[in-house]
Parts: C-alpha cells; sequence; structure tokens
C-alpha cells in the first residue's frame, strides 16, 4: 500500500515546435481536432485536441495575452483501465510525464518543453486491501461522511446503499473533493476476465489549481511539476495523512464523546420513567430525530459503556439481555466501526502511528536484556517491544534487525557473545 497520484492535469508546458505539415496529414477524427492557420500557406496551428489512450488528452489553443500571441498547453494525464491499482510516486509520475512528451512529439509532430509545467488538477489517491469484504465497511463509510466537515457537500452521486458492494461515497466543494469505493469491483467492471482475490479499497482526494481556487498552492506552496521548488511525495504523503485526520478522524472522536454523554444522560432519564429504558433509548438511537441532532451511532461500544455506566449492579445480565433480544443483522452493522477505522488509519500511515501497548508489554519495555544466547529466545520474549521509526537504546545493545508484525514495528535486541 501506497500513497501516490494517479490523474493529474498540468499546464504552463512550452511549444517548441508543432510539424504542422506532419499534422495536416494526419486524418481528423473523433480522437484528433486541430485548426491550421491558413493564409495561403499553412502558418500555423490555431487548436489542436488529441485524445489518445496512451497518455489522456493534450489540448493547445493559440490565444493573444497582453498583445501577444501564445500557445495555452493542458495536458491530461491518466492511466489505461486496469493499469491504475497501484498509484505512481512522485518520480515516477514526472518520469511518465517525459516519457509522454517523447511519445507526443514521434506520434503527432508536437515538441513539448515539460520542465516549466505546472500542475492544474492534482488526484492524490491511496489503495489498499481490506482485511474483510467491502460491504462489511459500509458502515464505517457512512458514519465517516456522517460526520464530514460542513466545508463539503455531499454529492448525489452516492449510489443506493443497498448494493453493498458497489456504493461509491463522494464529498466535494469548489476545490477539493474526497471519493470512497470498492476499487476491486472497479477493476472488474473494467476488466471482466481479471482475477482478483484481495479486496482493495480506492481513497481519493482531488485538488484544483485555477483563477477563483488555488488549492494546490495553498496546501502545498507550490505548483512546479519540476525542479527544487516542486511538489515532492514526502508532500503528498503528509497532505493525505493529515486530511484524513481532519476531515474524518478529529471529528469522528469528538462525535464519539458527544454521543457517549447524551445516550448516558438519556439512558438515565429513561431509567426512572421506565424499565424497559435501554429500548426505549436504543429505539429513539434508530430515529431520523437522532440522527439529526447527534448524528448516526458511530459504534455498538458507546451504547454499550452507556448502559455500563447506569447499571453498574447488572451490567453483564443487562447487555446479555440486550443483545440476545436485538436484530442481530442491525447490531452488526454497528459494530467494530472504530476497528475498521483505525485499520484504515494504519495502513494509510503504513503502520507507522503509536501503538498502545498492554500492562504486561509495559513492564517489558524497560526492562534491561541480559544473556540473550539466541535469535530465537529475542524473538519469543521481546516481541512486545514495539518501535515508531528508528530508537537508540542506552543498553550496550545491538539492534539485529527489524521484523514486521501485524503492521507493527518490532526490535529485536542481541546481546553480545
Amino acid at each position: 500500500m501506497k500513497i501516490g497520484l494517479d490523474k493529474i492535469t498540468i499546464k504552463d508546458l512550452r511549444v517548441q515546435g508543432i510539424g504542422v505539415k506532419e499534422l495536416s496529414e494526419i486524418k481528423r477524427g473523433e480522437n484528433i481536432q486541430y485548426c491550421l492557420k491558413e493564409d495561403g500557406a499553412i502558418k500555423g496551428v490555431e487548436y489542436l485536441k488529441i485524445i489518445d489512450d496512451k497518455f489522456g488528452c493534450l489540448k493547445i489553443r493559440n490565444k493573444e495575452i497582453n498583445g501577444i500571441n501564445k500557445n495555452v498547453v493542458i495536458l491530461e494525464i491518466c492511466r489505461k483501465k486496469g493499469e491504475n491499482v497501484i498509484p505512481l510516486k512522485i518520480k515516477e509520475m514526472q518520469k511518465r510525464i517525459k516519457e509522454i512528451a517523447d511519445y507526443i512529439k514521434k506520434t503527432y509532430s508536437v515538441v513539448l518543453d515539460v520542465k516549466t509545467a505546472t500542475y492544474k488538477e492534482i488526484e492524490i489517491n491511496c489503495t489498499m486491501q481490506l482485511k474483510d469484504e467491502y460491504r462489511k465497511y459500509t458502515k464505517l463509510f457512512e458514519v465517516m461522511i456522517d460526520n464530514v466537515p460542513e466545508t463539503y457537500k455531499i454529492s448525489n452521486a452516492i449510489r443506493s446503499t443497498k448494493d453493498k458492494e458497489n456504493v461509491m461515497y463522494l464529498v466535494k466543494n469548489k476545490s477539493m473533493q474526497f471519493k470512497i469505493y470498492n476499487k476491486t469491483n472497479d477493476i472488474l467492471a473494467k476488466n471482466p476476465n481479471a482475477v482478483i482475490e484481495e479486496n482493495l479499497l480506492r481513497l481519493e482526494y482531488s485538488l484544483k489549481q485555477d483563477k477563483n481556487t488555488k488549492k494546490i498552492k495553498k496546501v502545498f506552496d507550490t505548483i512546479n511539476v519540476f525542479g527544487e521548488n516542486s511538489i515532492t511525495q514526502k508532500m503528498i504523503e503528509n497532505f493525505f495523512e493529515k486530511q484524513f485526520e481532519k476531515d474524518f478522524v478529529k471529528k469522528i472522536d469528538k462525535n464519539i464523546e458527544k454521543q457517549r454523554k447524551k445516550i448516558v444522560k438519556m439512558l438515565k432519564e429513561e431509567k426512572e420513567k421506565n424499565k424497559n429504558y435501554i429500548q426505549n433509548v436504543w429505539e429513539y438511537i434508530q430515529t431520523k430525530e437522532f440522527k439529526e441532532r447527534y448524528g448516526i451511532l458511530i459504534d455498538l461500544q458507546i451504547f454499550i459503556e452507556a448502559i455500563k455506566k447506569v447499571d453498574k449492579k447488572n451490567t453483564n445480565r443487562t447487555i446479555k439481555r440486550f443483545v440476545d433480544n436485538r436484530n442481530k443483522e442491525l447490531l452488526q452493522e454497528y459494530m467494530q466501526v472504530q476497528n475498521k477505522l483505525n485499520e484504515l488509519i494504519m495502513k494509510i500511515k503504513g503502520g507507522k502511528e503509536k501503538i498502545k501497548t498492554s500492562e504486561k508489554q509495559q513492564k517489558y519495555k524497560f526492562k534491561r536484556v541480559k544473556n540473550i544466547k539466541s535469535m530465537e529466545e529475542v524473538k519469543k520474549d521481546w516481541k512486545v517491544l514495539k518501535n515508531k521509526g528508528s530508537i537508540w537504546l542506552k543498553w550496550k545493545k545491538k539492534i539485529k534487525k527489524i521484523l514486521k508484525n501485524n503492521n507493527r514495528r518490532i526490535i529485536v535486541i542481541k546481546g553480545k557473545k
């Protein structure tokens, strides 16, 4: 899993030359349109549009700007259907742009200088493999969209939630949009003969840069494609992680606490009136009124914890009775939402976030290593030492190897012989 680019649109490319004679010999059609400047003889190109599945679309228009004729160039780059499962890193995209320029020169006799290119639109995405089927995450996605900041509008493009394998979520504003969809089904729809066993999820942020919307410049403080002051891989990774946390994680965490407090209050008030207070509050939570005021219930655990606070004497029995008498399918939808969100966060960050350790692990964390005789002993006894990034130990031991275990960083320490 990695964060990278898929579709981009770049501008400010320079036209170094157009072989108008060679171009005029190419037959116009749906994929190539052009208008030549003619005055008894061909003088140049007024307008050119090329659509080619090798790269996307190239548009060149000759305009008079401040009394000077200039070529305005727009290059839309996308990848072939089925080839965009893994996004491209910045350097890979830069290499691809140069290859496209070479291809356009050889095929259409149009010579472009890409060094001055700037971003007009940029799609930053993350494709990850889910632990479960896509449909089992739809409750999480509903919670995410329900908690999206007010700066976004929920698009009508969201498909019917009855088809849980294909439901797509899209929120957007004038400068940016965010999309969630089933990448496995997207690939199969375009390539019916493809064989994919993984459950792939695609998360996408798209940013714009134009006269009215200068989002790319605002986020990265540059719009350059090449050069020292260009957008880097680290920049897009930091943007994706921080934006996802801002748009969804922080808001959800805040609303979890808000819902917990409200449900505890409702249970206490209802308990004084009715012995079926748990059932009554649960039914109210499903209503439109509750959802409009406090949002859809984020996780069943919030309701369970609220019951524990209100009914401290018979907690286990009360919870068991509640669960046994409920629609299991409905309850299942509300379960594990927080865990599934953490799964997404883990994969977006590449397993880099801090892992909370148990009390048993905590005491191991500061224990000195003595007389370690074999690596097998180290692996068995010291798996609990988790690390975010690199670490230097004060003890006079060497870090032998860094392993991965369930996406967590593990330090394996070897003692002196």
